[in-house]
């Protein structure tokens, strides 16, 4: 017995569905919706280090972003 299609999703297909989530985070892979694992503190942490890096090199520069 055949294993039956898989539907893959297009990129504008897949947008308009997780605009339609509630809860969870998701990504797509080669067409297929995959569940990616919550956040975790360090890696927001990680994100904080990066934006306030990025603002001081703005700011130091002087130039308008």
């Amino acid at each position: 017995m055949n294993a039956p299609a898989i539907k893959r999703m297009t990129v504008p297909e897949f947008l308009a569905w997780a605009e339609t989530q509630d809860n969870g985070r998701f990504e797509l892979v080669r067409g297929e919706v995959v569940a990616m694992a919550p956040e975790r503190w360090e890696h927001v942490e990680a994100k904080q280090r990066a934006f306030r890096a990025l603002e001081t090199a703005i700011q130091r520069a002087g130039v308008a972003c």
